[in-house]
């Protein structure tokens, strides 16, 4: 019985070991010192297509197409549970990768077990594939920030080589101003569970170039949930870039072409002095807007064009002057004429400026230029020319339809002008000698100095739109000046002076109080003026442009009327300083006359006073 059940036990442990070997999923291969196969488990016919007969001996090593066998050395120094895989040819052709896990029980016997894990390395095949053949940048980093693997394409993409990647800081490959953000980025990923954030960088390549790239980055963790690894996965979006920089600075452009025609459409050309000072401001605008090195305005008359006026960008100088004969440039000249525009980006290779290249093009050094033609009531007019002398310049479409609005800005000026300054002058001339009236009248009937200027800076700044008029007093015992009386746009009466404006000493002033001690009127506009402690001093109190009159009593300095414009550039025509130079002599002569009746009255009090006082009787006869 006893015997039964022992047989009963040891055909049990048969049948568990024939399920495990026979019909489990691993294969079992046992070889001898030769490397012949001794033992093959049942399940090859299943995994790789073979009976155990065909493999036995050397079948197995032939039909798989496996030569590793292990050499005598290699047996003498086996290592148990060394694990490897092969790939091995089945029966119908096919190839199978089984991963081998070898163990060596004698000195005559080794035992594989082999896993067939082909889809493991079919995955992993496409996966290294899919990394090596894509057109991103994938590379991994350790925790440190140190590359532990590139793909093909980053190194393609970089120039470097392989060696000179794998173990380098990811910084050495990135510009200095964004290596704080990018630690910063990387710090913050601990955060993020699934969605990681996006960022965009530049890159240094082996030759120094400077490429952009979008990068999208996980994090690796290990089972105690502590950052191991970064895998990143970026684009080259340089012409993205240079295509967003690009458009960036064309919108910028335009931009900034649209804000000047409308300045220069809306400019209250008013102010101007006459049509020169109107196309001195549209061409240096012109020229400083669209950093062209020379922009002038030509005026075509029958035989020539002459230049009225150029404006240098470089020197910030404008010239004049320049006469250009019809019979020298017939090319240029009847190609003007034809309303053709002539837009070269090359000035040597453009056949309607062929004539101007010996005495005009290279003496000047120029090397690109589009000239406008404009036309009014269908006759040519004039010329509106951009030069660029640095370099050559490609033209665009912004460059030329900004060009044709300049041209367009100084037809309209030129039409306007004649009308403009005739109506223009002949009211506000009216207005100033209508408050000249008004202010001489006051001076005649008036004995109070207060009073005088009480009225006469509040009318006549305003009569001249100023938005600031003042007196400021001499005293030539204490060499110092002082403001008296000041008067603020959009008051009818006058407001307190300025504290910081008294007693300041003749120095102060400068350049300023030279002409003034002259007996001569001192304008300007405020930016122009050279001289920067005095420009500082009246942009300080936000003066623009400012005109003053010396006023003298007895033939000597007693002060000076002012009128200022905290705005704009103003240029006081002939007409306002005539008028305003006669108001500064009334008010001249009205002060000496009220001085004189003071003194007049005062030696009529002293002298009744001394009368009063004498004994007997003083009669006064003349």
């Amino acid at each position: 019985y006893i015997r039964r059940l022992s047989i009963i036990n040891l055909k049990s442990k048969l049948s568990f070991h024939n399920q495990i070997i026979n019909k489990g999923n691993s294969l079992v291969l046992a070889t001898n010192v030769k490397g012949e196969v001794v033992f093959c488990s049942e399940n090859i016919v299943s995994i790789l297509g073979y009976t155990v007969e065909e493999v036995l001996g050397y079948g197995y090593w032939e039909r798989t197409d496996d030569h590793d066998l292990y050499s005598e050395q290699e047996i003498k120094d086996f290592i148990d549970d060394k694990i490897f895989i092969r790939k091995l040819k089945c029966k119908n052709g096919e190839y199978k990768y089984i991963q081998w896990n070898d163990k060596k029980f004698s000195n005559n016997l080794i035992i594989g077990i082999g896993q067939d894990v082909t889809k493991e390395v079919q995955i992993q095949e496409q996966y290294k594939n899919a990394i090596e053949g894509a057109i991103d940048l994938i590379y991994e980093v350790d925790y440190k920030g140190f590359l532990t693997f590139v793909n093909d394409f980053t190194i393609k993409t970089l120039g470097f080589d392989s060696q000179e990647l794998i173990g380098q800081h990811f910084s050495k490959f990135i510009h200095t101003d964004y290596l704080n953000e990018i630690v910063q980025f990387y710090s913050k990923l601990d955060k993020f569970e699934n969605h990681f954030p996006t960022i965009e960088f530049p890159l240094f390549k082996k030759n120094h170039k400077k490429i952009w790239i979008s990068q999208k980055v996980t994090v690796r963790k290990n089972k105690d949930g502590k950052i191991v690894a970064f895998s990143a996965i970026a684009r080259d979006i340089t012409i993205l870039k240079n295509i967003k920089k690009d458009t960036k600075i064309r919108h910028k452009k335009v931009n900034e072409y649209n804000r000047t025609i409308t300045q220069l459409s809306t400019t209250n050309f008013s102010n101007y002095i006459n049509l020169e000072t109107r196309l001195m401001k549209v061409l240096e605008t012109a020229s400083i807007v669209s950093k062209c090195d020379r922009v002038s305005y030509w005026k075509y008359e029958k035989d020539r064009i002459t230049c009225q006026n150029l404006y240098n960008l470089e020197n910030k100088t404008f010239e004049k002057g320049t006469v250009l004969e019809k019979k020298d440039y017939p090319i240029y000249i009847d190609s003007i004429q034809s309303k053709k525009q002539i837009c070269a980006s090359n000035v040597f290779k453009k056949h309607e400026l062929s004539e101007f290249i010996d005495d005009y093009f290279i003496p000047l050094n120029i090397k690109s230029v589009l000239d406008i033609p404009f036309f009014i009531d269908g006759e040519l007019i004039g010329i509106v020319s951009f030069e660029n002398i640095k370099s050559k310049r490609k033209w665009d479409n912004e460059d030329v339809n900004f060009a044709r609005s300049i041209a367009d800005i100084i037809s309209l000026t030129l039409i306007s002008q004649s009308r403009f300054e005739t109506e223009k002058k002949l009211e506000y001339k009216s207005e100033l000698l209508s408050a000249m009236t008004l202010c001489t009248e006051k001076f005649l009937k008036s004995n109070n100095i207060d009073a005088i200027f009480s009225d006469v800076l509040v009318i006549m700044g305003k009569a001249t739109k100023s938005h600031r008029t003042y007196f400021y007093e001499n005293n030539d015992l204490t060499k110092t000046i002082s403001q008296k009386y000041r008067w603020i746009i959009e008051n009818d009466t006058l407001n307190e002076v300025n504290q910081k404006l008294q007693h300041l000493p003749h120095e102060y002033f400068e350049e300023l109080l030279t002409p003034l001690l002259s007996n001569t009127i001192y304008t300007a506009v405020v930016p122009q003026i050279e001289n920067t402690s005095l420009r500082e001093k009246l942009e300080n109190i936000n003066v623009f442009s400012i005109i003053l009159f010396p006023i003298f009593v007895r033939d000597k300095f007693h002060g000076f009327i002012g009128f200022d414009d905290t705005e704009n550039e103003r240029y006081w025509s002939e007409d306002e300083i005539n008028i305003l130079q006669t108001l500064a002599q009334n008010i001249s002569f009205s002060l000496e006359r009220i001085t004189n009746e003071n003194a007049i009255y005062e030696s009529e009090e002293k002298f009744r006073l001394l009368a009063n006082n004498i004994p007997g009787t003083v009669y006064l006869s003349n």
